[in-house]
């Protein structure tokens, strides 16, 4: 097990921007200042509020807690791990990356390679931590979805986690021992074809009576889907141009990146124009769509 320096990793938590080093938990108050048995939790760099109200026996966990999550998820990975995160939904969030020789290849000259996820919200649910990959091709951070194993874990926030820390290191442990069937999945989808039309047909079924409106979204979703996948084919397999009748066999990763990929970094939702690209990746891990194209590239590439 590696054995870390706290501080230098702390050092790289508190020095996230939009990362407030508290939540403090203040008391509300009624009509002409009458006393309530109820708390608010505000931001300590801003003072926005967080979350809803909560009792005097709700601890907000703080900084030092997501350092101690930093070293468990570390101490997984192995030296020379960094961290990006944000706050967002309510929520500290973490992505911790080991170093760039844990890339592997998939198909071509695309790589991925592991992330683990940390989500701590002020909601009264236990934290979670997921392992997940990054893929170079597209940017595109995934989280793992259902192959056999558990690669996602809940953390139970108790009051100082960095006396659980022992703990903590083999949770995350845990879920690392999933990486290797991860690049097997993946590789898997890879060594499969799949005609796009009919993967994009099945995962994107057109009702009958679909307003011409619903016609042309769908149409402009799924252009955008192929301009992707062919864009990311020509760079992956260091291609000049493609064949006249390309998408009619592509691999089942390429159709459930391309999906991943559009759900990501194209899809519009509610205030997506003041979205970062962290904040769009977070948003697309839970995305009931992309979980739908990761099952369904799995059927398909059996069946293939």
């Amino acid at each position: 097990m590696t054995t870390y320096n706290s501080s230098a990793l702390c050092e790289q938590i508190r020095s996230l921007p939009d990362f407030p080093h508290s939540v403090d938990r203040l008391p509300l108050c009624g009509p002409d200042n009458t006393r309530t048995p109820w708390y608010g939790l505000f931001r300590s760099d801003n003072g926005k509020p967080v979350g809803q109200p909560v009792t005097s026996r709700y601890v907000p966990h703080t900084v030092d807690d997501m350092c101690a999550l930093f070293e468990g998820a570390a101490s997984a990975f192995g030296e020379g791990c960094s961290v990006t995160g944000n706050f967002f939904g309510d929520s500290h969030n973490l992505i911790v990356a080991p170093s760039k020789e844990h890339r592997l290849a998939v198909f071509g000259t695309d790589t991925i390679w592991p992330r683990f996820v940390i989500r701590a919200g002020y909601n009264g649910e236990c934290f979670s931590a997921s392992l997940g990959w990054y893929r170079d091709a597209c940017r595109n951070l995934a989280i793992i979805r259902s192959t056999g194993r558990a690669a996602n874990a809940k953390i139970k926030h108790t009051h100082g986690l960095r006396d659980r820390l022992a703990e903590l290191r083999e949770t995350f442990a845990r879920l690392a021992d999933n990486w290797d069937q991860e690049v097997s999945a993946a590789r898997t989808l890879a060594a499969k074809s799949v005609p796009l039309a009919d993967f994009l047909a099945q995962l994107y079924p057109i009702r009958e009576d679909a307003t011409q409106r619903q016609l042309t979204a769908a149409r402009d979703r799924a252009a955008a889907i192929y301009q992707r996948i062919g864009r990311e084919r020509m760079q992956i397999l260091g291609l000049s141009s493609l064949g006249a009748n390309w998408a009619s066999k592509v691999t089942a990763w390429e159709a459930y990146n391309g999906v991943q990929g559009y759900v990501q970094h194209q899809s519009r939702r509610k205030g997506s124009r003041e979205l970062d690209s962290l904040q769009r990746a977070l948003l697309s891990l839970d995305s009931d769509e992309v979980s739908r194209a990761w099952d369904l590239a799995n059927t398909m590439a059996a069946a293939a």
